[in-house]
């Protein structure tokens, strides 16, 4: 997998949470989200469906960036965007 994949997967997974950015999600709520948006535009190819087992790392780095924020709650993590 590409770095270039990986980077366009974090931009589209931050761009998907800020376009919601009142709700916590997730990481299969965001999963969802982005397999939608890949779907709906064509995009969903090999390396994306790769970059998926990676979607954790790019919401860490999203995290260390400070766009976003996590807590956990009973046994999920959820996401939101930092404001």
């Amino acid at each position: 997998m590409s770095f270039k994949t990986r980077n366009e997967l974090k931009h589209i997974v931050y761009e998907i949470m800020k376009a919601d950015s009142n709700k916590a999600f997730t990481k299969d709520d965001i999963k969802n989200k982005v397999y939608d948006y890949l779907k709906s535009e064509n995009l969903l190819t090999r390396e994306f469906v790769n970059a998926f087992g990676d979607i954790g790392w790019g919401m860490i780095s999203l995290k260390q960036a400070g766009l976003l924020t996590n807590e956990k709650i009973g046994k999920h993590w959820y996401w939101e965007v930092k404001e």
